[in-house]
């Protein structure tokens, strides 16, 4: 999976109280009072039919057409019809499609319908392939005569042998398989196992010794595995998640034993079809990594665009200011120069956007070579009565500002997802990612080295010592809630080739503010750190950024290490000392290299 993605973020789907006993194919659970489950106990073999009544408060039609008529298990039907309702001029509705009935039998609650003149509509519909889940537990597939409803209408589809021989009586018809089935937080686990298909959303709870459970996601270091399953027409699943290291309704987990179920969630109940156990082990700690000696660190976007500008270029740093930007000539004691930015406006709008704040960049960066280049960001709208839906644009300027061009956007980038200016040997770089989810490499990066005057395509450098990491693409979403992700990017050959990690593959921040800072630093030739982040505060890669693990530190004195959605070690940053300071204003604190305990204040 690649990146830029603007995705909202994830910590933990809502708490589905689940039995720790090992589960049986098809066991109904209770759900809460307000949703009573309706389900009775699992049960082997039945197949009796229910045409679905048509209910009175959707659209309702009288009869379906199905194309073919019969076939094999997993055949893809096309079933048509006319229904009332469906929506003047809606191209495409969500549809409910029952196979057995609509009361008893599989239901897939919102399949995709394009939606024609007069209200016909067409779907394509996957006979079952193998055994299926009912609301009263699993039914083998059989061969013959069954319904498959839509709205109240219904039409049979004869299904031919042979069938697979899966739920028969006394058969166990669900297993769930962990590998690696022990780890410490932090650890990817890959599921597998084969499952009665089930329609509705197949998702993963963790249940510990106690009793207690939570459905379980990957937390706010996004990319990478996402703890939902995906079931074939076969029946097989397959999945993986990020082991998390604290989950609201469990608080942070404690080695030991735990259970894995995968749930099928339906409106009325939530049901257990299968589990397996898995061991939870200690993490590796901060006081086991001993003295630290950072290279280098690196900060992400967020941290990046606060500052005056990219590092000093010979004594000179670049600002934004209210009403332009200020450049200084002796490292930042004294703002001598200024570029007007009063034409951006007029730049922005030969690209078909608006610019609500003209006046005011968000990100800017200096030439080591031509002095009077400037490069800036500023953010842009498709409109002023569109103002959440914000991205940055990078622009230039060879004359203290009398006229800004915009950056050429690379062949085969998306425009949205610049960010941000990268400094070259010789140059400035914008970045951006692909239009293609699965380019390689997972950025394109337009250069210059003439000032501005000529630009071309570039590779992402390493960096002079350490492992080759570096950050990727960041686009700067001004959505509220939803998240800017930002890749972490490594090389094994020295910048030849970059890739994502499987996990993280991205950190995440807020389009109302930054949840980090985020670093990256180098500890060694072959080991860096990923500091910052609620989930996963510290992360440590041994090999270069190819794989990490969780680095666990002591509780801060009066933190929230155990409050869902508040970041434990707020403003997380490492030191090139090697030490690690948390918290602000008078609950600063610091963490020396190896340390076990907190020291208040922050030492310098």
């Amino acid at each position: 999976m690649r990146h830029p993605r603007a995705l909202a973020l994830v910590r933990v789907l809502p708490a589905v109280l689940l039995l720790a006993a090992p589960a049986a194919c098809g066991r109904a659970v209770p759900a809460p009072p307000a949703h009573r489950a309706l389900l009775s106990p699992a049960a082997s073999g039945g197949h009796s039919p229910v045409r679905a009544p048509a209910a009175s408060a959707v659209p309702t039609m009288d009869t379906l057409r199905l194309a073919p008529t019969s076939g094999p298990p997993g055949t893809v039907v096309s079933v048509s019809g006319v229904a009332a309702h469906l929506g003047t001029g809606a191209r495409t509705a969500y549809l409910q499609v029952c196979w057995d009935g609509c009361a008893t039998g599989l239901v897939h609650p919102g399949v995709v319908a394009a939606v024609g003149a007069q209200e016909h509509f067409t779907l394509s519909f996957t006979v079952p392939a193998t055994a299926w889940l009912g609301s009263n537990g699993p039914h083998p597939l059989l061969a013959g005569d069954n319904t498959i409803s839509v709205l109240g209408g219904s039409a049979v589809f004869h299904l031919t042998g042979p069938v697979p021989a899966r739920c028969g009586p006394d058969q166990r018809c669900a297993s769930l398989r962990l590998t690696p089935d022990a780890g410490p937080p932090g650890t990817i686990i890959h599921v597998s196992g084969w499952l009665p298909l089930a329609g509705g959303l197949l998702n993963m709870e963790l249940t510990n010794a106690g009793g207690n459970s939570e459905l379980i996601g990957n937390g706010n270091l996004e990319g990478g595995p996402s703890g939902n399953l995906v079931q074939q027409a076969d029946g097989g699943v397959s999945g993986a998640f990020v082991l998390p290291q604290f989950v609201p309704n469990l608080g942070s987990l404690q080695p030991g034993a735990y259970r894995l179920t995968a749930l099928y969630l339906r409106a009325r109940a939530t049901v257990a079809l299968a589990s397996a156990r898995l061991s939870v082990i200690a993490p590796t700690t901060w006081a086991d990594l001993g003295r630290l000696h950072p290279l280098w660190t690196l900060p992400a976007l967020p941290a990046r665009a606060a500052q005056a500008a990219l590092p000093a270029v010979a004594g000179r740093l670049a600002r934004c200011g209210k009403t332009g930007i200020d450049i200084s000539t002796d490292g930042g004691r004294t703002w001598v120069e200024h570029v007007a930015t009063a034409g951006v406006g007029r730049t922005i709008a030969a690209v078909g956007l608006v610019a609500p704040s003209p006046d005011r960049c968000v990100a800017v960066a200096l030439d080591p070579d031509h002095p009077r280049s400037v490069y800036a960001a500023f953010v842009a709208v498709p409109s002023l009565e569109e103002a959440n839906l914000g991205r940055w644009v990078a622009l230039e300027t060879r004359d203290a500002g009398a006229n800004w061009t915009a950056i050429p956007v690379p062949a085969g980038a998306s425009p949205e997802t610049f960010g941000p200016f990268l400094p070259t040997a010789h140059g400035v770089a914008a970045i951006y990612g692909p239009k293609d989810a699965a380019s390689t490499p997972p950025y394109l990066l337009e250069q210059t080295t003439d000032g501005g005057r000529v630009w071309g395509p570039g590779g992402l450098p390493c960096p002079n010592t350490g492992p080759c990491v570096a950050w990727g693409p960041a686009p700067h979403w001004t959505w509220p809630g939803v998240c800017n992700g930002q890749p972490v990017l490594w090389s094994a050959d020295r910048g030849v080739r970059w890739q994502e990690p499987v996990w993280p593959q991205s950190v995440c921040y807020m389009g109302t503010g930054p949840a980090g800072p985020y670093q990256l630093a180098a500890l060694s030739p072959t080991a860096v750190a990923l500091i910052g982040g609620a989930d996963f505060p510290v992360l440590l890669s041994r090999d270069g950024g190819g794989t990490w693990q969780y680095i666990a530190l002591p509780p801060l004195p009066g933190g929230a290490s155990d409050t869902a959605g508040i970041d434990p070690f707020p403003g997380l940053t490492l030191h090139s000392d090697g030490r690690l300071t948390a918290g602000s204003g008078q609950g600063r604190w610091h963490l020396e290299p190896g340390g076990t305990v907190w020291i208040p204040g922050v030492s310098h």
